[in-house]
């Protein structure tokens, strides 16, 4: 991407030179960067706001939210499921010890 010219859709370059590099990454990471963010806000300035936030934020929150309490429903059911087995333990251990001890 460093060697490339960036451009704008119906303007002319958006820079007049182009970029080599002569290490991998040294040089070119500030132009990378620089053309993510340029293209960032094209994408935001021809995406209308309620189309990104009721198209986009609005739907990945709530499937973030799904998610996060069907987890806990899972892990409260685990997590049940645990302390009655733990109650059996308690309770049949004692005779278990008393019945082995008497022998």
């Amino acid at each position: 991407m460093c060697g490339a010219k960036a451009r704008a859709p119906g303007k002319g370059y958006h820079r007049a030179g182009t970029v080599t590099c002569l290490e991998r990454g040294s040089l070119c990471q500030p132009q990378l960067w620089q053309a993510m963010s340029s293209v960032l806000s094209i994408v935001l300035q021809e995406l209308p706001g309620p189309f990104l936030v009721l198209g986009i934020f609005l739907p990945v929150t709530l499937l973030l939210f799904l998610l996060i309490a069907y987890f806990r429903i899972k892990l409260m059911e685990v997590d049940e499921e645990l302390s009655q087995i733990s109650d059996r333990q308690n309770k049949y251990s004692p005779s278990l010890y008393r019945r082995m001890r008497r022998k």
